[in-house]
């Protein structure tokens, strides 16, 4: 803590002056020795230490060069307490991490100065460090939230060409997968409702939830399980993180307009799908009216073919018992025949002709099925 100071030197009477020079302004912990020294810290870490240089059986400088080898203790600043005017050992202490010096006999003011320089200029680092955390923080956040969005975009681009709420609900399932999200869907239209995805399938309790939780409306849920409602697409997320305030929070905003990009694509599958439906029955309506129609057409060129056939023969018949009645000679009577069987051809023409308007009507009929079971 930053109000604590330890204070570490062999000598009895410099370390109760000390003591009683800095008790009223920090928390004071003494110790006798090096060894002694890192006992203290690992009860109670101290904010600042007074270090001792000289001392037997480990000297300033190894508690100082030990203290900064170990992360756990090297941000404690320290201020070397010595009687040597010594430049060298001053710097050898800068080098092994000493923040100042204070020379024996103290001087209750330079002290008390250079303490607080020490304790003020820790308290800007922690300060610079905690602000370096936060922003880098933000940064990561900021990050996690540019690829959470990205990966929104991009379902966007894929699933503006989805045909089926099939397609739809894959690619969503895509997305919130890499959110590390298990989720099943529900799409209404008209006055039908589909469900789909990981245990959704229709009587389901999923399936009764998400129709339940859609009559709502909004965000629905503060649980593990919540509930993303639109006019065309519902959602139930079975595992939100909830644990993670910040990214749960984060997720919801994200789910929510993932959802909002949904629904619009399915409100155009849904028209689509409303269209076909009217297509449909419309080509069902036509083919109905029209296939009784060709019927009764067939029908009427089946008798006229058969009518023809029969009046032709009762021709043939009559043309015949007639020529007899005549008296004509025999080449008369083929000359005759002949006109007459020349148009007995062309009848057979005319019975051609019914044939393939039959098989015409027959083609109508198979194209109004095709389209009906398209």
């Amino acid at each position: 803590m930053p109000g604590s100071i330890l204070i570490v030197d062999d000598m009895t009477d410099n370390r109760l002056l000390l003591d009683a020079l800095l008790c009223d302004t920090y928390r004071i912990q003494l110790a006798a020795s090096g060894p002694e020294c890192f006992e203290k810290i690992a009860e109670n870490k101290p904010g600042l230490i007074l270090l001792d240089l000289i001392m037997p059986e480990m000297d300033g400088f190894e508690v100082c060069q030990k203290l900064k080898s170990d992360y756990q203790t090297q941000d404690i600043p320290v201020i070397f307490i010595t009687s040597s005017t010594d430049d060298d050992e001053k710097l050898k202490a800068y080098e092994l991490g000493a923040d100042d010096f204070i020379n024996k006999p103290f001087n209750h003011e330079e002290l008390i100065a250079k303490i607080s320089k020490v304790v003020s200029s820790q308290a800007s680092i922690q300060e610079a460090k905690d602000l370096a955390q936060a922003a880098q923080q933000a940064a990561l956040i900021a990050m996690t939230n540019s690829s959470e969005l990205g990966m929104i975009i991009k379902f966007m681009e894929s699933s503006s060409e989805s045909e089926d709420f099939d397609m739809l609900a894959n690619n969503l399932n895509e997305v919130t997968k890499n959110f590390g999200l298990i989720c099943c869907f529900q799409f209404a239209y008209e006055d039908k409702v589909l469900n789909i995805g990981n245990g959704c399938e229709e009587g389901s309790l999923e399936a009764k939830m998400l129709t339940e939780a859609r009559k709502a409306g909004g965000i629905i849920g503060h649980g593990k399980r919540m509930f993303f409602n639109q006019r065309y697409v519902s959602m139930l997320v079975k595992n939100m993180p909830v644990e993670d305030e910040e990214k749960c929070g984060r997720y919801k905003d994200n789910l929510a307009l993932l959802l909002s990009a949904a629904n619009g694509i399915a409100k155009t599958i849904g028209v689509e799908k409303a269209m076909l439906e009217q297509r449909k029955q419309l080509i069902r309506t036509t083919f109905d009216s029209t296939y009784e129609r060709t019927q009764h057409v067939m029908g009427l060129v089946r008798l006229l073919e058969t009518n023809t056939v029969d009046v032709v023969q009762e021709i043939r018949l009559s043309f015949e018992e007639a020529l007899f009645s005549l008296g004509l000679s025999e080449e008369q009577e083929s000359y005759l025949m002949g006109i007459f069987d020349s148009a007995m051809d062309k009848m057979d023409t005319v019975k051609e002709t019914a044939i393939e308007v039959e098989d015409a009507m027959k083609t109508v009929v198979n194209a109004f099925e095709q389209l009906l079971n398209e």
